[in-house]
């Protein structure tokens, strides 16, 4: 892929598979409990606005240690054709039970190798494959609560806001930030019930 896609995978990505994975991960202490509307380890949700989709698949959360600074993710892979992978994203430990915002996030800020450790609250960013390309969603604001099943399965629901630009219209816009991209704006929501796992993102071709 390009400059932008190749910045994902490298900021979020590599960041995934080598970062020290600090929650508990030990299988023998998984305990399977199922919400009464989601199964453990998956999400349902849709996508509303200027993209209509209904939506569904893995759902998963992790915690992260760089250099002695954390931050915690939730994933939705869905298992559809529709291809959208969702990350829920804000610095700190896992912050536990309760509802918190997810603020308005600016794809400028991944030029900073360590942005996630600079999310205060948490920040939405998505992947749509749409045949050969890529559309990439960044939040405006919503809410995501959280609630402990199990020492490894977190539930919850998320509602959120965002801007939707094609990833070579973003790379067009880069030597010319006076041009605006054009973007679709679309609402993200959804039920969940995901369970500890070493996340990571797709791997883009």
């Amino acid at each position: 892929m390009e400059k932008v896609v190749w910045k994902i995978w490298k900021y979020i990505g590599v960041a995934a598979l080598l970062l020290t994975l600090s929650a508990c991960d030990d299988n023998d202490n998984d305990i399977d409990i199922d919400d009464p509307d989601v199964p453990a380890g998956t999400f349902e949700g849709t996508i509303t606005g200027d993209i209509t989709a209904e939506i569904g698949g893995f759902a998963g959360f992790a915690e992260y240690v760089v250099e002695e600074e954390h931050f915690f993710v939730l994933f939705f892979a869905t298992d559809q054709v529709e291809m959208v992978n969702l990350w829920l994203v804000r610095s700190g430990q896992f912050p536990g039970e309760g509802t918190y915002n997810i603020q308005e996030f600016d794809h400028k800020i991944m030029d900073d190798p360590e942005w996630f450790l600079a999310v205060d609250e948490f920040a939405g960013f998505g992947i749509r494959q749409e045949n050969e390309d890529f559309q990439l969603f960044f939040s405006e604001s919503g809410s995501v609560s959280m609630e402990i099943l199990g020492q490894t399965t977190v539930a919850g629901d998320f509602d959120f806001s965002a801007t939707g630009f094609m990833q070579e219209d973003i790379e067009n816009n880069e030597n010319n930030e006076e041009e605006p991209m054009p973007a679709v704006q679309v609402q993200f929501s959804g039920s969940f019930n995901a369970v500890l796992e070493n996340v990571q993102p797709p791997v883009l071709q």
